[in-house]
């Protein structure tokens, strides 16, 4: 499929144990039947299960649905938090950063980027965790701050500047949340297990 935009969900799963790679598991086991979705995020990793090219049965509107077959499925875990509670900052915000890779890499618009709950009226994303348009403004303008180039730990005068604003812009790579690159920190094996799938979404 050539995709067409976002859909972000909740995984509505709040036992602890039900994070990204239990998630992972389940698509692959036969349990999952005919349900699929691209993207898992929680707290610490986003894991990509199928290729965007592919479409998958995420969005309940059938099976030449516009969402299943058009549409990239972002699946968001909610084993932090209780079904009545606020999602966790951690959650959220490798969320926003995964949601704002992928709207980069397809150059997606605001309208291009909806919570399930737009297909049928489903309470998805769980409208406890967070509050739906406000989840949509803070991608864009997590883009926005990439786009102008403010990482505050970036000068124009160092030496890997354009190879940094070459991952940024592939969406390899993102900034924190302080506005900081960290150029020198070194980065973690999960840290790299997101940078991989995000270089292996985009071939």
């Amino acid at each position: 499929m050539r995709p067409q935009g976002l859909l972000f969900h909740t995984t509505n799963n709040w036992k602890k144990s039900s994070n990204a790679e239990m998630h992972a598991i389940y698509l692959k086991s036969e349990q999952s039947g005919v349900t699929g979705w691209h993207v898992t995020v929680d707290a610490d990793q986003a894991i990509q299960h199928i290729p965007f090219k592919e479409n998958t049965w995420h969005a309940g509107d059938g099976s030449q649905g516009h969402y299943n077959r058009h549409w990239i499925g972002m699946e968001i875990c909610t084993d932090k938090v209780t079904r009545n509670e606020k999602l966790d900052d951690k959650t959220y915000q490798n969320a926003v950063e995964t949601a704002a890779a992928i709207v980069r890499q397809f150059n997606f618009t605001r309208d291009q980027v909806q919570p399930h709950h737009v297909v049928k009226g489903k309470n998805c994303s769980w409208d406890k965790h967070f509050d739906r348009d406000q989840f949509r403004e803070d991608v864009f303008a997590l883009l926005e701050m990439d786009e102008m180039g403010k990482f505050k730990d970036i000068s124009e005068e160092r030496w890997s500047v354009d190879a940094i604003e070459e991952v940024v812009e592939e969406g390899l790579m993102v900034g924190f949340d302080d506005g900081t690159f960290r150029p020198t920190e070194p980065v973690t094996r999960e840290q790299l297990a997101v940078i991989l799938t995000r270089w292996k979404g985009g071939n």
